[in-house]
């Protein structure tokens, strides 16, 4: 009876799984268009864990879709090879919540795909940050408005999903997605507009703050091409990542032990 039982257990997850498994995939061309070859290879850990490789490297995947606008997204996601946004839509931040641990409160930004923004829809973008936090501090938003009412919008790009227990860090945090918004249509097509700051350390220190003041301005600089170097930490801190159609993806997944641990895995730009 037990045997019996077991087998029928086995059967329904094979069913179950035959259901919701995509077609094998090894690369993008092998999918629809509203498609992508998902092959996840759990790389990026959310909080207290950076760049982390979690068993051998995956080779190949299934096709899934991409998500739609409106529906939910997540930066960490896409790194660790999972499906993002379709062509065309961002991962945008749309508000924050808190999540509780047993020491602490942990602040989350949420993020659902949306179109890009414009000018017209997004002429001061430190109203987010005005939105998300408490009046004790328009005292601050009115001073960094008054500085950057010129500010145009683009797309955020980054990741914050940062612990911390004082609001006043968070809405430093929320200035810098702000600041963002400087000088992306100055730049050429294939450039983005770099301005640097330091939200993401890579070793026991993993999120920090620096300036305590946000940088507002930077400078167009080149993507990267296939073949070169990239830091996915260095995106989430400002500095310009691989271009459209390339994924950062690390060099070897099986690295183990306190190395790979502490430090951020050596990744290049390659074709997704």
């Amino acid at each position: 009876m037990k045997l019996l039982l077991l087998l029928g257990l086995t059967l329904a997850t094979l069913v179950f799984c035959k259901a919701e498994v995509g077609t094998p995939c090894t690369s993008q061309d092998q999918c629809a268009a509203d498609e992508c070859c998902q092959i996840v290879n759990i790389v990026v850990m959310s909080r207290r864990q950076a760049l982390r490789p979690l068993g051998g490297p995956n080779t190949s995947g299934t096709c899934e879709k991409y998500k739609k606008e409106g529906e939910s997204c997540s930066s960490i996601a896409v790194m660790n090879g999972y499906c993002g946004c379709q062509p065309g839509l961002n991962c945008t931040p749309i508000g924050l919540s808190t999540l509780r641990s047993r020491r602490r409160e942990l602040p989350i930004v949420w993020y659902k795909c949306s179109p890009p923004y414009n000018d017209v829809e997004c002429r001061d973008p430190t109203l987010l940050c005005h939105s998300l936090f408490l009046p004790f501090f328009s005292r601050e938003y009115k001073r960094y408005r008054d500085d950057n009412q010129r500010a145009k919008c683009r797309q955020f790009r980054v990741l914050l999903q940062l612990p911390a227990a004082d609001m006043k860090f968070l809405f430093l945090l929320c200035l810098i997605i702000a600041a963002l918004a400087a000088c992306e249509d100055q730049c050429a097509d294939d450039e983005c507009c770099q301005i640097v700051n330091i939200i993401v350390a890579s070793r026991k220190r993993q999120f920090l703050l620096q300036p305590i003041r946000p940088y507002t301005s930077g400078t167009c600089q080149k993507y990267k091409t296939e073949g070169e170097s990239c830091s996915s930490i260095a995106v989430m801190n400002g500095y310009c990542g691989c271009k459209s159609g390339l994924r950062c993806t690390p060099v070897d997944l099986n690295l183990v032990g306190g190395l790979a641990r502490r430090m951020e895995l050596p990744a290049t730009c390659e074709a997704n």
